[in-house]
């Protein structure tokens, strides 16, 4: 498989697992804020990766 796959692949994973602790967090019983400060580094970590992999794409 390409890098370029496997990016893909990955990022598709990441959003997969977040929507599940999401799932998860929210069957807990925590509000949404609470959800939010929970899940918000891991989103911005997501998003740097994607952003990442848009930059490898277009560099080439």
């Amino acid at each position: 498989m390409s890098k370029q796959g496997t990016t893909r692949t990955r990022i598709k994973q990441a959003e997969s697992r977040l929507a599940e602790y999401r799932r998860r967090l929210k069957k807990t019983g925590l509000t949404d804020a609470e959800i939010k400060r929970v899940i918000d580094p891991m989103e911005c970590l997501h998003l740097q990766m994607k952003e990442e992999a848009g930059h490898d794409e277009a560099s080439k």
